[in-house]
């Protein structure tokens, strides 16, 4: 067994590691350049474009599903919010899931839960509203990625 496989991967890397392109797709891209030198042309464009769509949707789904927690723009990864059960309300009032006592945050403020594998939020009538990636939302679905304004919090979708 090598010294990598026992290792732990630090937090900072392991985020890296999952921007990298699908071993899938990768896989994909390879299978399409090997046919291209053993079958006709039309047979390996077929190949490719359905390899292509198979691997792209699979990296999609693995994007999406990787979705677990909330961490603070700005303050230490010890203040994350992991995403766990199926629904966790935010709000200002100590009965909340995720309590946020600022003024800016209202008392329900939004509620995130989960469909399947994705994880959405959901404004709840909130004064100051839930912005994600700057736009005021209703509800919307969580990628990694995306930036989450909680009053005058925001946090990071990992």
């Amino acid at each position: 067994m090598s010294a990598s496989a026992t290792t732990p991967v630090p937090a900072n890397r392991r985020s890296a590691l999952r921007r990298l392109p699908s071993p899938l797709l990768l896989a994909a891209i390879a299978l399409a350049l090997s046919a291209a030198l053993l079958l006709p042309a039309v047979v390996v464009l077929t190949l490719a474009v359905a390899g292509l769509g198979v691997a792209c949707f699979l990296h999609r789904a693995s994007r999406e599903s990787a979705v677990c927690r909330l961490v603070p723009v700005g303050m230490s990864d010890a203040f994350s919010v992991k995403l766990t059960g199926t629904s966790l309300i935010v709000g200002r009032l100590p009965c909340c899931n995720v309590a946020i006592p600022l003024p800016t945050v209202s008392s329900h403020h939004c509620r995130l839960y989960q469909v399947k594998s994705s994880w959405y939020i959901e404004d709840l009538d909130s004064r100051n509203g839930t912005l994600v990636n700057q736009k005021r939302i209703g509800r919307r679905r969580l990628r990694v990625g995306d930036r989450i304004s909680i009053g005058e919090l925001e946090f990071e979708v990992q």
